[in-house]
């Protein structure tokens, strides 16, 4: 035990400590740079080999202050610097567990109490809300298994993969159902739309049902033989891509999905792209350098036989987008992403305020003018929030962060962490008191680096006048002996010689006399 304990309380291990600290540090740098926050601390910042070395830090220094005595009155100074350590990785401590963080987005003459988190959660509506907080990223284990009841009936949810920068696209797999994908156009873009048996989705206006139940306000998909076919109840267009020819398709009769042909449902383009009698939805990664879009986690859904994985797309800072599973006639909502949090007060944004360089229309300086509500203390007020100008109020702080593109709304970021800032806090004033203290301690490292110092400078003094004394007394033995007429020099000559003042190599002005 004795030598465990000289091991864990020793400075050998506090200099290993500090050596491996530096470099995760460092290495969570490049991590970031690279592969963004959240992998820097999946990997570094939130791990628990991370959390382990600032703990043994913590452990090594208490040692120290009761193995060396460090409470006694001669060593104030050492033990309130050792205790202010403790008390700030205390304080990061109950931030890492209690602290929270999020955006809040307001638009002008609007009030919202609502907080989007930056942690994600995989949310899932059965006959209850579930609410799981997970930390996925490329190089975490990404596990999350859970079994919920719906219907009475256990549901087992598993993940089964995770992909950053993802899409949703269908492969084929002997093992699989049928799944398709159809290429259509909204406002602005062209996107793609995947469904599966058992699916019931929207484009536009139109719904496209892919179960057994047939619907008859949406387009009914039915398998006929090794081919997609529908069903609508009202004409449909089809034409090729070139457009040369088209032919209307009577309403209530199944007809073929063909590939790269362009079918118009009212005003709603579709093409199918693709499409597997047994096949699986994956998700694939886009190449950074065509742009940024939602990351994806895959769920594997499993009850009495049916099993069913689901497509999630989210990312931290965004609210998810929801996937639906039918299970005994009733939907299983999922989704992946940040959620909502409630304050217990409100903020209206009455007005938002940009302005610009002169000449320029890149912003100097932005702000939000807000109004604070508090209906269970009955407490109200206007407040202004810009940079270096931060609203606090019940432990909660708004920064501003950014702004809308019409310059009609404003982004806050929101921190919550009133406990973990105050007990740091407390740590960084003790260790400031610690310093001052050292600097009248007798027995501080300070002073006796202090007298230390100023010993070996007067030794170097003395030293310099016995060499400078050697060499004058030596040159004037050598002059009398080689030279008997020189004269020697008038007293009030030398006198005055000695009063001449000289810059010596410290860079201290003195009299010859001194130097």
């Amino acid at each position: 035990m004795n030598k465990i304990g000289g091991f864990l309380f020793s400075a050998r291990l506090m200099a290993v400590i500090l050596a491996v600290f530096a470099t995760s540090i460092a290495i969570a740098t490049f991590i970031e740079n690279d592969f963004g926050s959240l992998a820097a601390r999946a990997i570094v910042y939130n791990a628990h080999w991370f959390e382990f070395l600032l703990l043994l830090g913590v452990v090594n220094l208490s040692g120290r202050v009761i193995l060396k005595k460090l409470y006694t009155r001669n060593k104030i100074s050492i033990f309130l610097f050792h205790i202010s350590f403790i008390i700030i990785l205390a304080g990061a401590a109950i931030t890492r567990y209690s602290g929270s963080e999020g955006t809040m987005t307001i638009r002008e003459g609007s009030a919202t109490n609502l907080v989007l988190t930056d942690k994600t959660y995989v949310e899932i509506i059965a006959d209850k809300a579930y609410q799981f907080k997970v930390s996925f990223n490329l190089f975490g284990r990404n596990r999350l298994q859970k079994e919920i009841m719906h219907h009475g009936k256990p549901v087992k949810i598993k993940t089964v993969g995770f992909v950053s920068n993802a899409y949703e696209t269908i492969e084929p797999d002997k093992n699989g159902i049928p799944v398709a994908e159809f290429i259509y156009a909204d406002s602005s873009y062209r996107r793609s739309l995947v469904i599966q048996a058992g699916d019931k989705k929207t484009i536009g206006s139109i719904g496209l049902n892919f179960s057994e139940v047939r619907d008859s306000l949406d387009v009914n998909m039915v398998i006929s033989g090794d081919s997609l076919g529908f069903i609508a109840s009202f004409p449909v267009t089809i034409s090729a891509m070139g457009g040369e020819s088209f032919k209307i398709l009577e309403p209530g009769v199944i007809h073929t999905f063909h590939p790269r042909q362009i079918y118009s449902f009212g005003d709603q383009i579709i093409v199918l792209n693709q499409f597997y009698s047994y096949g699986k939805i994956v998700a694939r990664q886009v190449p950074a350098e065509e742009g940024q879009t939602f990351d994806a986690v895959m769920v594997k859904l499993t009850s009495n036989g049916f099993t069913r994985e689901v497509f999630l797309p989210g990312k931290s800072g965004y609210r998810g987008l929801s996937r639906s599973v039918n299970l005994d006639g009733k939907d299983i909502v999922f989704s992946y992403g940040s959620i909502y949090k409630e304050l217990p007060f409100k903020l209206k944004l009455n007005d938002f305020i940009v302005e610009r360089y002169p000449g320029s229309h890149s912003p100097s300086s932005f702000e939000s003018r807000v109004e604070l509500t508090d209906s269970a203390r009955k407490i109200s007020g206007s407040y202004r929030i810009y940079m270096n100008n931060i609203l606090k109020y019940r432990g909660y702080r708004f920064y501003q962060s950014s702004y809308d593109a019409d310059e009609r709304g404003t982004i806050l970021s929101v921190n919550h962490d009133q406990a973990g800032t105050m007990v740091s806090y407390a740590g960084y004033a003790l260790l400031g008191l610690c310093m001052f203290l050292s600097l009248f301690n007798r027995k501080s490292r300070f002073r006796s680096l202090s007298v230390e110092s100023n010993r070996i400078k007067q030794l170097k003094n003395a030293v310099s006048v016995i060499i400078l004394g050697f060499l004058f007394g030596s040159t004037g033995i050598f002059a009398q002996s080689d030279d008997p007429d020189i004269v020697s020099p008038d007293p009030i000559h030398a006198a005055s010689f000695g009063r001449l003042l000289v810059q010596d190599n410290s860079g201290r002005i003195e009299p010859v006399n001194t130097l």
